[in-house]
């Protein structure tokens, strides 16, 4: 993008001549010597450099002095387009030059004339304050569309008033029919997928095909509804983990607390604890109960498993020799122990080891 500004209705630059000499006296005439030079001033704007020669009909780098600068500057002239004789104030192109930069980096402007640079408030405000102006703004969007908007009475304030916008006038152009206004809380870039209070380790693809730019979210927000917030306006962020997906829970490292995403709502419950048959571990990242060896359940509460024989013991996963509980089929006692051979195919359970 940049952006040029044109006077309406441009002047032609005024040409001063000198004349220097010695007068005549009495009788007797003495040539004097004399000498001409013809000095032009310097042109005010892009305008005036357009009027003063024709051989000026290109567009470049050239000199300028506003009404009341101290010094003469150069300034980027644009006559490729709508006639010429615009003084270009900014262009962005690629990205080469940071434009974030300090209050006196703006005043004094910064950059290259031939391809990013911004040409400083202070000259601005001379510029824009000898005439009347027009602003045009030229747009190229990802997708090689161009556009550009113009404004009639364009002029900013001096350095006392902060550089303020003082007029722009009416507008015109072909803006309306591609420029998209974002919310105040989203940005126009290329489009990528995003993530949302609701599903906040998903990046959700909400591109279509046609889209190469839109309004998405600032990096580090969430989507929520049709609004972009920070974590910590969604409705289930926890501080130390951040964004909890919805129908979600997570325990914090010694498993004593436990708080799950309910539509939207997160509820911590501190009296969470793992049943006495049951171990704290870190498993896929996640903290939580896992029941031991020989117990089933959810970690919260575990009961033994009931095998009827070793072979059960052994298809559930169990593979080490040694003494298990076992209560068969029909049995109407209650478990007993008994030794289980895992090796030589396993589930094996033993009745009688003799021994020589």
């Amino acid at each position: 993008m940049f952006m040029i500004w044109k006077f309406a209705g441009a002047m032609a630059g005024q040409t001063l001549s000198y004349h220097l000499g010695t007068p005549k006296s009495g009788g007797n005439s003495q040539e004097a010597s004399y000498f001409f030079y013809q000095r032009s001033e310097y042109p005010r704007d892009c305008a005036e450099v357009k009027a003063q020669c024709s051989n000026n009909n290109s567009s470049g780098v050239f000199v300028i002095k506003p009404e009341g600068f101290d010094e003469p500057f150069e300034v980027f002239c644009e006559n490729d387009i709508d006639g010429g004789g615009w003084t270009v104030i900014q262009r962005r192109v690629d990205g080469s030059i940071n434009f974030d930069r300090s209050w006196s980096d703006y005043k004094e402007g910064f950059g290259f004339l031939r391809s990013e640079f911004w040409i400083g408030n202070q000259k601005l405000s001379f510029l824009t304050n000898q005439k009347k102006y027009q602003l045009r703004i030229d747009f190229e969007n990802s997708a090689g569309s161009s556009f550009f908007a113009t404004y009639e009475a364009f002029r900013i304030s001096d350095e006392f008033s902060k550089f303020r916008i003082a007029s722009v006038g009416q507008s015109t152009g072909t803006f309306n029919s591609f420029i998209e206004t974002c919310p105040s809380n989203m940005v126009f870039k290329n489009c990528s997928c995003q993530t949302s209070c609701g599903n906040p380790d998903v990046c959700e693809d909400t591109c279509s095909a046609e889209d190469d730019e839109s309004c998405i979210c600032p990096e580090g927000f969430f989507i929520k509804g049709d609004t972009c917030v920070l974590p910590q306006a969604c409705g289930c962020y926890l501080t130390g983990r951040g964004v909890i997906p919805d129908g979600s829970s997570y325990v914090n490292d010694d498993c004593t607390e436990r708080c799950s995403c309910e539509a939207g709502t997160l509820r911590c419950d501190s009296s969470f604890r793992c049943d006495a048959n049951a171990v704290c571990e870190e498993r896929s990242d996640t903290f939580g109960c896992h029941c031991r060896e020989g117990f089933e359940g959810d970690g919260e509460s575990c009961s033994r498993n009931e095998f009827t024989d070793c072979h059960d013991v052994y298809t559930s996963g169990l593979r080490n020799d040694g003494v298990y509980n076992i209560k068969p089929a029909g049995w109407p006692g209650s478990e007993f122990e008994v030794y289980c051979e895992m090796s030589n195919g396993g589930g094996w359970t033993v009745r009688t080891n003799i021994g020589f």
